[in-house]
């Protein structure tokens, strides 16, 4: 084997470059991985957010009920007709005008035995003393939370 002259081998060895090592990987751009990862978790948090705002007026309609139950006994008729509406205004987006016949129509969709409660209108008639059924109350206020007709 021939070798290189002396001063032709140092100049090869001048003439090479140091190793340097490569820059350290950033974490931006994810791989397409944590992409999907990324977007899957930002869609079950958004599922877990918009369950929960939904189940709150629930809630609330259903604690605003206990306190009508526990109110004086005159004003519990007209207070369950008024929570009625406001969970059929805003959770079933329907018409603030309508007449309490239609109203009433439109609240027997949601009871089990599709017929509007005894005691839903009685606060129009002061002679109308038909005690209000608790029970069947929240199944009906539970109806409207659920938004599915009986």
């Amino acid at each position: 084997m021939a070798t290189l002259p002396l001063m032709t081998q140092a100049a090869l060895l001048n003439s090479l470059t140091p190793n340097v090592s490569p820059p350290t990987p950033s974490w931006w751009p994810l791989a397409p991985g944590y992409w999907l990862l990324s977007g899957l978790l930002i869609l079950v948090i958004g599922l877990i957010v918009l369950y929960y705002h939904r189940r709150r007026a629930c809630r609330q309609a259903l604690r605003h009920l206990r306190e009508i139950q526990r109110s004086e006994s005159d004003q519990q008729s007209r207070r369950l007709h008024e929570l009625l509406r406001w969970l059929a205004i805003h959770h079933h987006s329907m018409s603030p005008g309508l007449t309490p016949s239609a109203f009433a129509l439109e609240i027997a969709r949601y009871h089990p035995s599709n017929k509007t409660p005894s005691w839903f209108n009685q606060h129009y008639d002061p002679r109308n003393n038909t005690a209000i059924d608790w029970d069947e109350a929240e199944r009906l206020v539970r109806a409207l939370c659920r938004r599915q007709p009986a």
